[in-house]
């Protein structure tokens, strides 16, 4: 149930900090998307820098709630936490991206479906590169997952997988 859009294009986000996030029934969530923080919107960053940004419980580039999050033509490096942490109803599209060093996952999900991820590059992550923890369906195309400390791709639940001429 989307209500509004936005689109995001060409901008540096660079050495961004989240502040505590209270929800709208006044529950502390910690520090949520150190660049850009998204909710219950058709979201599209495309042609952006999002780099050494600081989230100290989830994405520390990109936070998405209930979102359609696109991410085209991208740089996403060198942030704390996630690079990009993705909860609840929504989609996610990545395409053309790379999404480096952070901290935590470079990609870490839970319920957004369906995912496509595709011709990116995805290492050096310290927790891995792309961590599902919901039953969803996602496709995984032409993307590298170089370097990742822990894993490179790691569901915890079920649901349809496709992975095609993925370096792992």
């Amino acid at each position: 149930n989307l209500h509004s859009s936005g689109y995001i294009r060409g901008f540096k986000i660079i050495n961004g900090y989240a502040p505590e996030y209270i929800d709208q029934w006044g529950y502390n969530n910690g520090e949520v998307g150190g660049a850009i923080v998204g909710f219950n919107i058709n979201l599209s960053i495309d042609s952006c820098i999002i780099n050494n940004n600081i989230a100290l419980t989830y994405g520390g580039g990109i936070f998405s709630s209930a979102c359609s999050l696109k991410v085209l033509y991208s740089d996403i490096q060198n942030n704390n936490g996630s690079g990009i942490y993705c909860i609840g109803d929504g989609s996610l599209n990545i395409l053309h991206s790379n999404i480096l060093y952070s901290s935590g996952y470079g990609i870490e999900t839970d319920g957004m479906s369906p995912n496509k991820i595709a011709q990116c590059q995805i290492s050096h992550n310290l927790l891995g590169g792309y961590f599902q923890q919901a039953p969803v369906v996602d496709s995984i195309i032409e993307t590298s997952f170089k370097y990742n400390q822990d894993y490179a791709v790691a569901y915890r639940s079920g649901g349809d997988h496709y992975l095609e001429s993925c370096v792992i």
